[in-house]
């Protein structure tokens, strides 16, 4: 019984690799496309980015 629950999680987790891995290609290719990767955050202290003198920055680019 032990070996059959075995054989079936790993089954499982090759079959959720191989599915996450080919869920990314299409967002790669875009990127790839426009030239650029844009990331949105929220205003929420461990994310936010401060200039030296302890200002938020909003726009680092």
């Amino acid at each position: 019984m032990k070996k059959l629950i075995s054989i079936i999680l790993a089954v499982l987790m090759i079959a959720t690799a191989v599915f996450l891995t080919s869920c990314g290609v299409k967002d790669w290719e875009k990127i790839q496309e426009n030239g650029k990767f844009v990331c949105g955050i929220t205003i929420y202290a461990p994310m936010n980015y401060y200039d030296a003198d302890g200002d938020l920055v909003e726009d680092i680019s």
